[in-house]
Formats: C-alpha cells, structure tokens, sequence
C-alpha cells in the first residue's frame, strides 16, 4: 500500500496548485457576469415540439460570451 508520499508524488506537479490557479479574482468574474446577463438578456423560450426549451439572446454572438 502507498503512503502519502506516494500518492502525492504519483499525483503530479500540478495536484498541490490551488483550485482557483490561472483564474481571474471573483470580483471581476462576477462583473463580467453581470456585464453579460445586462447585454444579452438570456430568456428561455417556449418549448419545441419535443419539449425542449431554449436560451435567446438579446444580441447575436452572446451564446459565445459576447458582452457588447
């Protein structure tokens, strides 16, 4: 059986970064959100004839994160 050593070294270089490495700060995350949600208005639609309901935009490309 492996200790956890062992473990931690068959886990790689990256396994000890932080989850939130490479991300930008919450804060901006969230205005980039908000700045997204107020262009692009997502609503859904009524569904199809197979039930299905679906995200229209306000703007065209905001299905691709378009904020403006």
């Amino acid at each position: 059986s492996a200790d956890g050593g062992e473990l931690a070294r068959l886990a790689g270089p990256d396994a000890a970064k932080p989850a939130s490495a490479g991300k930008p700060p919450v804060d901006e995350r969230v205005a980039r959100r908000k700045a997204w949600h107020d262009f692009c208005q997502p609503k859904l639609s009524a569904p199809d004839r197979y039930g299905i309901e679906h995200y229209v935009y306000a703007h065209d490309g905001c299905q691709f994160g378009r904020t403006e």
